[in-house]
């Protein structure tokens, strides 16, 4: 089996990271799988050297291995997600030709206050032609808000470059949050519309947020937001929480496999 480590390099790595990249290694560990090493990257106004620098430290003070990608800030520029556009250009188009997608004048704030599954101003039906900033590209997916496969900035979507670049890497174990449990939904659906996509076959293990008085550890929620102290203490704390973690997971991928 393949898993993999996969960070946005977007603000310094926080606490939950630290608990996610344990709990990714150990189970990779127990099911003898290759763990490669990826960045989110395709916001490049949002990537900052010293972010990845600062995942390279925490992996290394981690002591998590892994098989293939970057091993250190200066192999970036051959590892970037830069360098895979024409891939991502050719699942859009494929997905183009479903039928199901369509460009949407929408903004977020419109499809966040609108309580349908369809476009706020029926964009679908409309013939808008893709223009930069002032269009994006959504999929049609029945009962849930259409996600965004390619963005206003003409950059693709989180949810496409996920698909492809776990089927290009040939993943087939994937573990994450279980605050992706409907991104991992939504790119199943869309990985079935792509012709030869291997994701929606990956085993997809959710493991629970590591919490501190009950607020999310994570950028978006106010976790910390400058290199992490990598003392004995915190190491030995996330140590223990992803160890728990990662038995439930095992747990889950043993009787996935029974089934």
């Amino acid at each position: 089996m393949r898993t993999r480590l996969a960070p946005t390099p977007s603000g310094f790595v926080h606490e939950g990271n630290l608990v996610n990249f344990l709990v990714i290694s150990h189970v990779a560990q127990t099911c003898d799988a290759a763990v490669a090493l990826r960045f989110d990257d395709i916001d490049r106004l949002r990537v900052r050297g010293e972010y990845i620098d600062d995942i390279f430290r925490v992996l290394t003070w981690l002591e998590i291995p892994w098989t293939d990608g970057p091993r250190s800030t200066a192999d970036m520029a051959q590892w970037t997600q830069d360098q895979r556009l024409d891939r991502y250009q050719w699942a859009r188009q494929e997905l183009w030709v479903t039928g199901l997608a369509y460009h949407c004048t929408c903004s977020r704030t419109q499809w966040n206050a609108f309580t349908g599954d369809s476009c706020p101003q029926q964009c679908r039906q409309g013939d808008h032609p893709f223009q930069v900033g002032r269009t994006a590209t959504r999929l049609h997916l029945d009962g849930i808000p259409d996600p965004v496969i390619w963005r206003r900035d003409d950059l693709p979507a989180y949810h496409l470059t996920s698909i492809v670049d776990d089927c290009d890497g040939r993943i087939d174990l994937v573990v994450r949050g279980e605050d992706l449990a409907s991104s991992t939904d939504i790119q199943r659906r869309m990985s079935r519309l792509l012709p030869g996509n291997t994701f929606h076959q990956a085993h997809v293990l959710h493991h629970p947020l590591v919490t501190s008085e009950g607020r999310k550890l994570s950028k978006s929620a106010g976790a910390q937001a400058s290199p992490l102290a990598l003392s004995d203490e915190l190491r030995a704390t996330v140590s223990n929480v992803a160890a728990t973690y990662s038995a439930s997971a095992q747990a889950h991928l043993l009787r996935s496999r029974e089934c």
